[in-house]
């Protein structure tokens, strides 16, 4: 769900749906281009981290064409940032954890450098 504010935080819109109930983890990133791009955690199988874009400043979303950044069959993806490098180009970090929960538990970040098309 996604609410928006035009009066500085004084008062919202209506809550949309902007992703899928398996669809978590959601950071939005300004791009220099003018479009706003949401990452996001896939808790459906396969799990992984995917990206949608808005051109019209987080109205509306190309929730058919999403990028899929990460795929796994067995491991929980999560928690994506992503930043715009000087060259355009796209870094999304994100955690990965067991999906069953066996010691030691370990996390470990990775990173994936992408571009839009």
């Amino acid at each position: 769900m996604i609410c928006r504010a035009d009066d500085g935080g004084r008062t919202w819109s209506k809550p949309r749906l902007m992703v899928n109930t398996a669809e978590v983890h959601v950071f939005l990133a300004q791009l220099a281009d003018g479009r706003v791009l949401a990452t996001y955690s896939d808790y459906h199988l396969p799990y992984g981290v995917s990206a949608i874009v808005s051109t019209d400043g987080g109205r509306t979303w190309d929730r058919d064409h999403p990028a899929r950044l990460v795929l796994s069959a067995d491991l929980y993806v999560g928690w994506p940032v992503t930043i715009q490098l000087a060259d355009q180009s796209l870094l999304t970090a994100y955690a990965i954890t067991a999906y069953i929960e066996q010691p030691p538990q370990k996390t470990v970040t990775e990173v994936v450098r992408w571009k839009l098309p």
